[in-house]
């Protein structure tokens, strides 16, 4: 099978986009909160590849794609909750371990590691794939229905608990289910329909959040309430069909050596996403380590790279040593 660059490309610069937030977080730079939109597209993305193809055995697929997300984490967060009790003891209760052992389910996440509520959702996203691909299976009038069913509790179950101040990214589901149906969609004329949407509400969601609209009408601000809560997920749809586009003959312009990097990083990916907030952000944070700026940000980067390797490496021989 030929390996699709486009993907790797818009991969690696959503994994960039997610560590750029966190440097901008620390900086307490209101484009941290824009940038983060990285997550959204990676779980667009996710949806648009799983939507292109077909899983035969539901139980055995679910079981690889937990353990290709569980191994590394659950590594990390025996190592990090270690490193925690002897450098930052007062930030690593036991609520906190609770809370990274059943990823979140019943506690908040400590100081430092709150990135990995992402975890949570892209377990959720492959969970309901069998699913959807059911139910795409479907006919059309039953298919669009329970589609249409899906989206709404997503939306009306995270706005009651924003509503509420509580936030549980069900919404971000939302991304992996659009990715998921425009891959699997075969007519290009309802897929360029359906993209053009996307963007055209993005445009408008985020001018909404930008501008701060608002009424004095319950109905109409619940509404836009809905909207602005949508927009970052509509923003992240939007980015990467516009990338997949723009990108559309980059495996032919590619030299093989410049391919050889892109596997390396798009391969390093994950690893780097479970192990960078650590360095930047919270009570093991390495952004005031030294007076400068940037060679507080060289250092993160170097403890960034090193740990991702490391964390890859390990995942690599414990997966290994069990296929044998």
């Amino acid at each position: 099978m030929i390996r699709d660059y486009k993907i790797s490309i818009i991969r690696i610069l959503a994994m960039i986009s997610i560590v750029s937030c966190h440097i901008f977080q620390s900086l307490d730079m209101q484009i941290a909160f824009w940038l983060n939109v990285g997550v959204q597209v990676f779980l667009f993305m996710s949806g648009y590849l799983y939507g292109q193809k077909t899983i035969d055995n539901n139980k055995n697929w679910i079981i690889k794609q937990f353990k290709k997300i569980l191994v590394p984490y659950y590594i990390y967060v025996l190592c990090i909750i270690g490193v925690y009790l002897i450098f930052a003891s007062n930030d690593m209760t036991w609520n906190n371990v609770i809370s990274l052992l059943t990823l979140q389910i019943f506690c908040s996440l400590p100081k430092g590691l709150g990135h990995l509520w992402f975890i949570l959702i892209i377990l959720a996203c492959y969970m309901i794939t069998p699913l959807l691909q059911k139910i795409i299976k479907s006919n059309i009038y039953a298919r669009n229905k329970k589609i249409i069913l899906i989206f709404i509790i997503c939306i009306l179950v995270e706005f009651l608990f924003f509503q509420s101040k509580i936030t549980t990214n069900i919404c971000n589901i939302i991304c992996y289910i659009l990715g998921y149906l425009i891959a699997y969609e075969k007519s290009k004329e309802k897929n360029k329909t359906i993209e053009c949407i996307i963007i055209i509400l993005a445009i408008i969601t985020n001018a909404i959040k930008i501008f701060d609209v608002n009424s004095n009408n319950i109905v109409i601000n619940s509404i836009l309430n809905i909207l602005v809560l949508n927009s970052h997920i509509l923003l992240g749809s939007a980015i990467f069909i516009i990338l997949y586009k723009l990108f559309k003959n980059i495996n032919n312009l590619l030299r093989e050596t410049n391919k050889k990097y892109i596997d390396t990083i798009d391969s390093y990916c994950y690893y780097i996403y479970i192990t960078h907030h650590v360095f930047i952000l919270g009570p093991l944070s390495l952004i005031n380590i030294t007076p400068i700026f940037v060679i507080n940000l060289l250092i993160i980067i170097i403890c960034i790279i090193i740990s991702s390797y490391l964390l890859k490496k390990i995942t690599d021989l414990i997966i290994n040593k069990k296929n044998k």
